[in-house]
Protein backbone atom coordinates (compact mmCIF):
# COMPACT_ATOMS: atom_id res chain seq x y z
CA UNK A 1 0.00 0.00 0.00
CA UNK A 2 1.38 3.75 -1.06
CA UNK A 3 1.29 5.96 1.66
CA UNK A 4 0.88 9.72 0.75
CA UNK A 5 -1.46 12.84 1.70
CA UNK A 6 -4.43 11.00 -0.28
CA UNK A 7 -3.89 7.95 2.22
CA UNK A 8 -6.75 7.57 4.77
CA UNK A 9 -5.75 5.66 7.78
CA UNK A 10 -8.88 5.51 9.01
CA UNK A 11 -12.18 7.29 9.05
CA UNK A 12 -11.27 11.12 9.24
CA UNK A 13 -12.66 12.75 12.69
CA UNK A 14 -12.43 16.54 11.81
CA UNK A 15 -13.96 20.36 12.57
CA UNK A 16 -15.89 20.90 9.29
CA UNK A 17 -15.48 24.70 9.60
CA UNK A 18 -11.59 24.00 9.23
CA UNK A 19 -10.74 24.95 5.26
CA UNK A 20 -6.87 25.78 5.38
CA UNK A 21 -4.26 23.57 3.19
CA UNK A 22 -2.26 22.80 6.51
CA UNK A 23 -5.56 20.38 8.22
CA UNK A 24 -6.58 19.06 4.73
CA UNK A 25 -2.78 17.34 4.77
CA UNK A 26 -3.47 16.46 8.25
CA UNK A 27 -6.88 15.41 8.05
CA UNK A 28 -5.43 12.95 5.12
CA UNK A 29 -2.38 11.61 7.07
CA UNK A 30 -3.80 10.58 10.12
CA UNK A 31 -6.41 8.10 11.09
CA UNK A 32 -8.19 11.06 13.00
CA UNK A 33 -8.16 14.22 13.23
CA UNK A 34 -9.93 16.71 15.56
CA UNK A 35 -9.57 20.93 15.52
CA UNK A 36 -8.81 23.60 13.91
CA UNK A 37 -6.94 26.85 14.68
CA UNK A 38 -6.18 26.41 18.59
CA UNK A 39 -2.63 26.99 20.03
CA UNK A 40 -2.13 23.64 22.13
CA UNK A 41 -1.79 21.49 18.94
CA UNK A 42 -1.78 18.18 20.05
CA UNK A 43 -0.46 14.77 18.39
CA UNK A 44 -1.47 11.37 20.29
CA UNK A 45 0.56 8.44 19.14
CA UNK A 46 -1.11 5.00 19.99
CA UNK A 47 -0.19 1.19 19.14
CA UNK A 48 -4.00 0.63 18.27
CA UNK A 49 -6.89 3.58 18.12
CA UNK A 50 -8.94 2.05 21.01
CA UNK A 51 -11.39 3.64 23.22
CA UNK A 52 -9.00 5.30 24.94
CA UNK A 53 -7.98 7.36 22.59
CA UNK A 54 -11.48 8.24 21.83
CA UNK A 55 -12.67 8.68 25.23
CA UNK A 56 -9.61 10.42 26.65
CA UNK A 57 -8.57 13.20 23.68
CA UNK A 58 -10.96 12.82 20.95
CA UNK A 59 -14.29 13.39 22.49
CA UNK A 60 -13.28 16.59 24.53
CA UNK A 61 -11.50 18.11 21.59
CA UNK A 62 -14.58 17.72 19.64
CA UNK A 63 -16.49 19.59 22.39
CA UNK A 64 -14.25 22.83 21.54
CA UNK A 65 -11.68 22.93 18.42
CA UNK A 66 -11.19 26.44 18.84
CA UNK A 67 -9.48 25.44 22.43
CA UNK A 68 -7.49 22.21 21.27
CA UNK A 69 -6.77 20.22 18.09
CA UNK A 70 -5.90 16.69 18.31
CA UNK A 71 -4.20 14.56 15.35
CA UNK A 72 -3.76 10.68 16.13
CA UNK A 73 -1.17 8.57 14.51
CA UNK A 74 -1.62 4.41 15.08
CA UNK A 75 1.17 1.94 15.16
CA UNK A 76 -0.08 0.93 11.75
CA UNK A 77 0.41 4.38 9.76
CA UNK A 78 3.85 4.15 11.38
CA UNK A 79 4.45 1.67 9.66
CA UNK A 80 3.35 2.73 6.95
CA UNK A 81 5.27 6.02 6.57
CA UNK A 82 8.37 4.23 7.90
CA UNK A 83 8.10 1.86 4.43
CA UNK A 84 7.14 4.87 2.43
CA UNK A 85 10.15 6.72 3.67
CA UNK A 86 8.37 9.54 5.24
CA UNK A 87 9.59 10.96 8.69
CA UNK A 88 7.38 11.62 11.59
CA UNK A 89 8.97 15.16 11.56
CA UNK A 90 6.64 15.88 8.49
CA UNK A 91 3.43 15.71 10.95
CA UNK A 92 5.24 17.06 13.86
CA UNK A 93 5.43 20.76 11.22
CA UNK A 94 1.92 20.41 9.10
CA UNK A 95 -0.01 20.12 12.24
CA UNK A 96 2.62 22.43 14.42
CA UNK A 97 2.30 20.11 16.68
CA UNK A 98 2.61 21.73 20.64
CA UNK A 99 2.46 18.56 22.21
CA UNK A 100 3.46 15.14 21.64
CA UNK A 101 1.19 12.32 23.80
CA UNK A 102 2.05 8.66 23.88
CA UNK A 103 -1.31 7.02 24.54
CA UNK A 104 -1.11 3.72 25.46
CA UNK A 105 1.80 3.65 23.33
CA UNK A 106 4.53 0.13 23.20
CA UNK A 107 5.39 0.64 19.54
CA UNK A 108 8.68 -0.09 17.16
CA UNK A 109 8.87 3.79 16.47
CA UNK A 110 9.35 4.85 20.33
CA UNK A 111 13.00 5.86 19.45
CA UNK A 112 12.39 7.63 16.60
CA UNK A 113 9.49 9.43 18.13
CA UNK A 114 11.02 10.81 21.24
CA UNK A 115 14.13 11.93 18.69
CA UNK A 116 11.75 13.92 16.79
CA UNK A 117 9.91 15.55 19.65
CA UNK A 118 13.42 16.42 21.12
CA UNK A 119 14.71 17.51 17.83
CA UNK A 120 11.69 20.15 17.40
CA UNK A 121 11.30 21.26 21.03
CA UNK A 122 8.03 19.50 21.74
CA UNK A 123 7.53 17.91 25.18
CA UNK A 124 6.44 14.40 25.39
CA UNK A 125 3.61 13.28 27.88
CA UNK A 126 2.70 9.42 27.93
CA UNK A 127 -0.41 8.54 29.12
CA UNK A 128 -2.03 5.65 30.73
CA UNK A 129 -5.20 4.22 32.15
CA UNK A 130 -3.92 0.60 32.52
CA UNK A 131 -0.70 -0.43 34.70
CA UNK A 132 0.15 -2.56 31.12
CA UNK A 133 3.50 -3.38 33.42
CA UNK A 134 1.64 -5.42 35.35
CA UNK A 135 -1.02 -7.06 33.30
CA UNK A 136 -2.05 -10.27 35.27
CA UNK A 137 -2.28 -13.81 34.10
CA UNK A 138 -6.09 -13.50 35.12
CA UNK A 139 -6.62 -11.50 31.85
CA UNK A 140 -6.15 -14.66 29.63
CA UNK A 141 -3.20 -16.26 28.42
CA UNK A 142 -2.97 -14.50 25.16
CA UNK A 143 -2.99 -10.81 26.40
CA UNK A 144 -0.35 -11.97 29.87
CA UNK A 145 2.18 -13.57 27.03
CA UNK A 146 1.28 -9.93 25.11
CA UNK A 147 2.60 -7.87 27.79
CA UNK A 148 5.59 -9.88 28.66
CA UNK A 149 6.97 -9.97 25.16
CA UNK A 150 10.41 -7.77 25.93
CA UNK A 151 10.04 -5.29 23.53
CA UNK A 152 6.61 -3.90 24.58
CA UNK A 153 8.07 -3.86 28.17
CA UNK A 154 10.67 -2.12 27.89
CA UNK A 155 9.32 0.21 25.62
CA UNK A 156 6.32 0.96 28.13
CA UNK A 157 8.93 1.21 30.88
CA UNK A 158 11.18 4.07 28.87
CA UNK A 159 7.85 5.91 28.05
CA UNK A 160 6.98 5.98 31.79
CA UNK A 161 10.51 6.99 32.88
CA UNK A 162 10.87 9.50 29.90
CA UNK A 163 8.11 11.60 29.44
CA UNK A 164 8.77 15.31 30.72
CA UNK A 165 5.13 14.46 32.17
CA UNK A 166 3.13 11.08 33.21
CA UNK A 167 -0.26 11.54 32.89
CA UNK A 168 -2.44 8.42 34.56
CA UNK A 169 -6.27 8.55 34.90
CA UNK A 170 -6.50 7.17 38.68
CA UNK A 171 -4.75 7.92 42.08
CA UNK A 172 -4.07 3.94 42.36
CA UNK A 173 -2.53 3.59 38.92
CA UNK A 174 -0.26 6.84 39.73
CA UNK A 175 1.05 4.97 42.73
CA UNK A 176 1.41 1.88 41.22
CA UNK A 177 3.86 3.75 38.69
CA UNK A 178 5.49 6.37 40.98
CA UNK A 179 8.55 4.54 41.26
CA UNK A 180 9.52 4.53 37.81
CA UNK A 181 9.38 8.29 37.43
CA UNK A 182 12.71 9.12 39.81
CA UNK A 183 10.87 12.39 41.26
CA UNK A 184 9.79 13.39 37.19
CA UNK A 185 6.24 15.26 37.24
CA UNK A 186 3.46 12.65 37.60
CA UNK A 187 -0.66 13.99 37.15
CA UNK A 188 -3.55 12.02 37.94
CA UNK A 189 -6.21 13.93 35.80
CA UNK A 190 -9.44 11.91 35.48
CA UNK A 191 -9.65 12.11 31.99
CA UNK A 192 -11.76 9.04 30.89
CA UNK A 193 -15.09 8.78 30.13
CA UNK A 194 -16.69 12.01 30.30
CA UNK A 195 -20.31 12.67 29.00
CA UNK A 196 -22.27 16.33 27.12
CA UNK A 197 -25.44 17.52 27.87
CA UNK A 198 -26.90 15.88 24.05
CA UNK A 199 -25.88 12.55 25.64
CA UNK A 200 -27.54 13.43 29.00
CA UNK A 201 -31.03 13.63 27.10
CA UNK A 202 -31.12 10.44 25.54
CA UNK A 203 -31.10 8.85 29.15
CA UNK A 204 -34.90 7.56 28.55
CA UNK A 205 -36.71 5.17 31.39
CA UNK A 206 -35.23 1.49 32.05
CA UNK A 207 -37.05 -1.03 29.44
CA UNK A 208 -40.34 -2.26 30.99
CA UNK A 209 -40.96 -5.20 28.37
CA UNK A 210 -36.97 -6.58 28.00
CA UNK A 211 -35.70 -9.46 30.35
CA UNK A 212 -32.31 -9.57 29.68
CA UNK A 213 -29.36 -9.53 32.02
CA UNK A 214 -26.38 -8.37 30.69
CA UNK A 215 -22.17 -7.89 30.39
CA UNK A 216 -20.34 -5.78 27.40
CA UNK A 217 -16.79 -7.18 27.86
CA UNK A 218 -13.73 -8.38 25.95
CA UNK A 219 -12.38 -11.89 26.53
CA UNK A 220 -9.99 -10.60 29.39
CA UNK A 221 -12.25 -9.85 31.89
CA UNK A 222 -13.84 -13.39 32.06
CA UNK A 223 -11.86 -14.14 35.27
CA UNK A 224 -14.12 -11.12 36.63
CA UNK A 225 -17.34 -12.23 35.23
CA UNK A 226 -16.47 -15.66 36.86
CA UNK A 227 -17.43 -14.38 40.10
CA UNK A 228 -20.28 -13.45 39.13
CA UNK A 229 -21.60 -16.72 37.24
CA UNK A 230 -22.83 -19.00 40.11
CA UNK A 231 -25.21 -16.37 41.40
CA UNK A 232 -26.44 -15.74 37.82
CA UNK A 233 -26.99 -19.65 37.10
CA UNK A 234 -28.73 -19.84 39.70
CA UNK A 235 -30.77 -17.34 39.26
CA UNK A 236 -31.56 -17.93 35.60
CA UNK A 237 -32.89 -21.36 36.78
CA UNK A 238 -35.72 -19.50 38.70
CA UNK A 239 -36.38 -17.29 36.59
CA UNK A 240 -37.08 -18.81 32.92
CA UNK A 241 -38.35 -15.64 32.07
CA UNK A 242 -34.95 -13.76 31.85
CA UNK A 243 -32.21 -14.10 29.00
CA UNK A 244 -28.60 -12.89 29.65
CA UNK A 245 -26.59 -11.37 26.69
CA UNK A 246 -22.71 -10.59 26.03
CA UNK A 247 -21.86 -7.62 24.15
CA UNK A 248 -17.83 -8.10 23.06
CA UNK A 249 -15.51 -10.82 22.78
CA UNK A 250 -16.11 -12.40 25.91
CA UNK A 251 -17.15 -15.77 25.86
CA UNK A 252 -20.13 -17.33 27.99
CA UNK A 253 -18.91 -20.14 30.59
CA UNK A 254 -19.99 -23.72 30.31
CA UNK A 255 -22.15 -23.47 33.21
CA UNK A 256 -24.09 -21.19 30.72
CA UNK A 257 -24.94 -24.30 28.19
CA UNK A 258 -27.53 -25.39 29.56
CA UNK A 259 -30.05 -22.31 28.98
CA UNK A 260 -29.26 -23.31 25.39
CA UNK A 261 -31.42 -20.09 23.11
CA UNK A 262 -31.32 -17.77 26.41
CA UNK A 263 -27.97 -17.11 26.65
CA UNK A 264 -27.18 -14.76 23.21
CA UNK A 265 -23.50 -12.85 22.43
CA UNK A 266 -23.63 -9.46 19.89
CA UNK A 267 -20.21 -9.89 18.51
CA UNK A 268 -17.85 -6.62 19.17
CA UNK A 269 -18.33 -3.26 17.73
CA UNK A 270 -15.84 -1.81 14.95
CA UNK A 271 -15.96 1.72 16.73
CA UNK A 272 -16.28 3.23 20.53
CA UNK A 273 -19.62 4.97 18.67
CA UNK A 274 -20.28 2.05 17.11
CA UNK A 275 -20.43 0.50 20.67
CA UNK A 276 -22.09 3.18 21.89
CA UNK A 277 -25.11 3.16 19.95
CA UNK A 278 -25.45 -0.74 19.55
CA UNK A 279 -25.55 -0.80 23.64
CA UNK A 280 -28.31 1.75 23.69
CA UNK A 281 -30.06 -0.06 21.66
CA UNK A 282 -29.77 -2.87 23.72
CA UNK A 283 -32.00 -1.89 26.58
CA UNK A 284 -31.15 -4.31 28.96
CA UNK A 285 -32.62 -4.93 32.09
CA UNK A 286 -29.93 -4.54 34.45
CA UNK A 287 -25.80 -4.51 33.29
CA UNK A 288 -23.46 -6.27 35.50
CA UNK A 289 -19.82 -4.80 36.35
CA UNK A 290 -18.37 -7.42 38.21
CA UNK A 291 -14.55 -6.72 39.74
CA UNK A 292 -11.89 -9.02 40.77
CA UNK A 293 -10.25 -7.63 43.77
CA UNK A 294 -6.70 -7.89 42.53
CA UNK A 295 -4.30 -4.62 42.37
CA UNK A 296 -4.18 -4.39 38.82
CA UNK A 297 -8.09 -3.98 38.73
CA UNK A 298 -7.66 -1.47 41.51
CA UNK A 299 -5.79 1.21 38.85
CA UNK A 300 -9.65 0.67 37.18
CA UNK A 301 -12.32 4.08 36.76
CA UNK A 302 -15.61 3.40 36.89
CA UNK A 303 -16.00 4.22 32.60
CA UNK A 304 -18.75 0.74 32.43
CA UNK A 305 -21.34 2.56 34.92
CA UNK A 306 -20.86 5.43 32.94
CA UNK A 307 -21.74 3.50 29.73
CA UNK A 308 -24.27 1.63 31.04
CA UNK A 309 -26.10 4.68 32.46
CA UNK A 310 -25.68 6.72 29.02
CA UNK A 311 -27.48 3.58 27.52
CA UNK A 312 -30.88 3.54 29.87
CA UNK A 313 -29.20 0.48 32.10
CA UNK A 314 -29.16 0.52 35.59
CA UNK A 315 -25.78 -1.13 36.69
CA UNK A 316 -25.13 -3.92 39.24
CA UNK A 317 -21.60 -3.75 40.53
CA UNK A 318 -18.66 -5.20 42.80
CA UNK A 319 -18.53 -3.28 45.67
CA UNK A 320 -15.01 -1.89 44.99
CA UNK A 321 -13.34 1.79 45.39
CA UNK A 322 -13.07 1.82 41.83
CA UNK A 323 -16.88 2.41 42.02
CA UNK A 324 -16.72 3.96 45.13
CA UNK A 325 -18.41 7.03 43.62
CA UNK A 326 -21.39 5.93 41.75
CA UNK A 327 -21.68 3.86 44.70
CA UNK A 328 -21.71 6.40 47.14
CA UNK A 329 -24.73 8.32 45.50
CA UNK A 330 -26.92 5.38 44.99
CA UNK A 331 -26.65 5.31 41.43
CA UNK A 332 -25.76 1.56 40.93
CA UNK A 333 -26.50 -1.53 43.12
CA UNK A 334 -23.27 -3.70 45.06
CA UNK A 335 -23.29 -7.57 44.78
CA UNK A 336 -20.59 -9.68 45.79
CA UNK A 337 -20.30 -13.85 44.60
CA UNK A 338 -22.62 -14.21 47.87
CA UNK A 339 -25.39 -11.78 47.01
CA UNK A 340 -25.77 -10.97 43.52
CA UNK A 341 -28.49 -13.32 43.09
CA UNK A 342 -31.10 -11.97 45.65
CA UNK A 343 -30.19 -8.56 44.50
CA UNK A 344 -31.10 -9.27 41.17
CA UNK A 345 -34.59 -10.77 42.37
CA UNK A 346 -35.32 -7.27 43.42
CA UNK A 347 -34.47 -5.35 41.30
CA UNK A 348 -35.96 -6.69 38.00
CA UNK A 349 -39.20 -6.72 40.11
CA UNK A 350 -39.02 -3.23 41.05
CA UNK A 351 -39.61 -0.88 37.68
CA UNK A 352 -39.29 2.41 39.91
CA UNK A 353 -36.01 1.22 41.85
CA UNK A 354 -34.52 0.74 38.55
CA UNK A 355 -35.39 4.57 37.15
CA UNK A 356 -34.62 5.85 40.32
CA UNK A 357 -31.10 3.94 40.08
CA UNK A 358 -30.96 6.17 36.32
CA UNK A 359 -32.27 9.26 37.54
CA UNK A 360 -29.82 9.11 40.64
CA UNK A 361 -27.14 8.40 37.97
CA UNK A 362 -28.05 11.05 35.61
CA UNK A 363 -27.88 13.64 38.21
CA UNK A 364 -24.20 12.50 38.99
CA UNK A 365 -23.09 12.35 35.79
CA UNK A 366 -24.11 16.34 35.11
CA UNK A 367 -22.08 17.42 38.01
CA UNK A 368 -19.38 15.44 38.20
CA UNK A 369 -18.50 13.99 34.67
CA UNK A 370 -18.89 16.94 32.24
CA UNK A 371 -16.99 17.08 29.27
CA UNK A 372 -15.96 20.91 29.79
CA UNK A 373 -14.46 20.06 32.96
CA UNK A 374 -12.35 17.03 31.91
CA UNK A 375 -11.64 19.17 28.97
CA UNK A 376 -10.30 21.99 31.32
CA UNK A 377 -7.70 19.55 33.39
CA UNK A 378 -6.22 18.28 29.94
CA UNK A 379 -5.34 21.58 28.46
CA UNK A 380 -4.67 23.13 31.24
CA UNK A 381 -2.08 19.90 32.23
CA UNK A 382 -0.97 20.57 28.65
CA UNK A 383 -0.30 24.11 29.21
CA UNK A 384 1.71 23.99 32.33
CA UNK A 385 4.60 22.48 30.38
Amino acid sequence: MRWDLGFHGGACVRDTSDRDLVSDQISHMVPRYVGGHANVRVLVVCSFMDATVEISFLKPAASSPDDIQVAVLDERTLQIMEAEGRSIDIVLHLQKTTHLVLCRYFGEHYDRLLAAARSAGIPVITFLDDDLLNVPLETGNDVFLYFQQPHRRDVLRRAVADAELLIVSTPQLGTSLAGLRNGKPLYVLPIYRSVEKQELALIAPPDEKEKVIGYMASQSHADDFALYVPGLTRFLERRTDFRFEFFGTISPPTAFEEFGDRIYRHPKAHSYEEFQEKLRRLRWTVGLAPLRNSPFNANKADTKWVEYTLASIPTVASESNVYAVPLNAQACLSADADTLEPVLHRIVDAPQERRDLLCRSEKLLATKYPVEQHLALLIGTLRSL
